[in-house]
């Protein structure tokens, strides 16, 4: 596959995952209103119950799910430029959903019908009434006798089950009462392992104002590396893998970077840019440094409060301006020196390299002297 057939550098492939964003987002939406309504999906784990405050626009969040799904089916092709994991999630909904509707997307008046996704005492509605397996048709009544509901012909029948059950748990307890006795208490059984809290954007996190000039510092440099930057924006370690964004709630391809200092109020701006070459593409041969690493560049910049979140792309002939994570699905996220920066459209094949600009210069790391990523992304 060419760097044409997969990755952002084209409009279609943007434009999927501004769909696949969009799609989960809805996803996460209606978990939080309905608990229960689906199976899980890939690396998207269904929800128990629904949120003590779920979101006001159900009708939205059904709009964003559907509108995602059913692009994705009118357009498969673009599936492939996907991560492995999103293009799982996909499919796996869009299975659901033509189980369950014929479809690729579960109409609204359908999971209104249902809601909150299970009846008292029933079955998930993605489960069959009668054997709590999807698409499975209910147990057939034997020839001759009822069908739903039947009952059996004698009350003898339903009395001797129940002397039955009554002998088995008497059974039961004298065992564990004489278990009791002879050998002691036994060992305390340790703690369950606790139920792990959804991830929260911590305080600080990408800003959802207006995007500043996120590339001004890498633009600003003639040469990469140049200049001095303060000893704290040395990059110290760099990992890959997939994780839970906390925007969205899902597992998500990310690159992590680990500074040399914790970023804070003490550190001055400067701009993170995590370089992506495709296996196979070619970045641009001229034009200012900055524009010569890698075809894809996601970029989080830290402004002394806050920061903002972008991505940029090679065509073929031209770079697009920096466009924010509400459109391009970039999320940041800080704790301490680590930042990581997620993105769906991830790949394991995809080179990988990072450049920090500063006011005082740029460095690089992970990029060899012609700038060209040195390290893969392993999820």
């Amino acid at each position: 596959m060419d760097a044409g057939d997969r990755g952002p550098s084209g409009a279609a492939p943007e434009e999927a995952h501004r769909h696949l964003l969009e799609l989960l987002r809805g996803i996460r939406d209606l978990d939080a209103a309905l608990g229960a309504w689906r199976p899980d999906y890939g690396g998207l784990p269904a929800r128990g119950a629904p949120d003590p405050e779920p979101p006001a626009d159900l009708a939205r969040a059904h709009h964003r799910y559907a509108a995602g799904l059913r692009y994705f089916a009118a357009n498969p092709a673009v599936l492939e430029g996907l991560g492995d994991a999103a293009r799982g999630d996909v499919e796996a909904a869009m299975a659901d959903a033509r189980d369950r509707c014929g479809g690729p997307a579960i109409p609204f008046e359908d999971l209104m019908r249902g809601r909150p996704g299970r009846a008292a005492g029933g079955a998930p509605p993605w489960e069959g009434p009668e054997r709590g397996g999807r698409g499975e048709p209910p147990v057939p009544a034997a020839p001759g006798e009822p069908g739903e509901g039947r009952r059996p012909r004698s009350g003898v029948a339903l009395w001797i089950g129940v002397a039955a059950l009554l002998v088995a748990a008497l059974i039961v307890t004298v065992v564990l009462v004489a278990a009791h006795v002879f050998l002691g208490t036994g060992p305390t059984a340790a703690p369950g392992v606790p139920t792990a809290a959804p991830a929260t954007l911590p305080p600080g996190a990408v800003s959802t104002g207006s995007l500043p000039d996120v590339l001004a510092p890498a633009q600003a440099c003639a040469a990469i590396p140049s200049g001095q930057l303060a000893p704290g924006l040395a990059i110290a370690a760099t990992s890959t893998g997939i994780g839970t964004d906390p925007a969205t709630g899902y597992s998500t391809p990310y690159i992590a970077v680990t500074l040399a200092s914790p970023v804070g109020a003490q550190t001055p701006a400067f701009t993170l840019v995590a370089v992506v070459l495709p296996s196979g593409a070619s970045p641009p041969s001229s034009g200012p440094p900055i524009d010569r690493a890698g075809i894809v560049q996601l970029i989080a910049r830290w402004d002394g409060a806050h920061w903002f979140a972008a991505l940029r792309s090679w065509s073929g002939s031209s770079w697009s301006a920096p466009a924010d994570s509400g459109v391009q699905g970039v999320d940041v996220t800080q704790s301490g020196a680590t930042l990581t920066i997620y993105w769906q459209g991830l790949n394991d094949s995809d080179q990988l390299g990072e450049i920090v600009a500063a006011s005082g210069g740029c460095a690089t790391h992970d990029l060899d002297a012609g700038l060209t990523p040195t390290t893969r992304y392993a999820g």
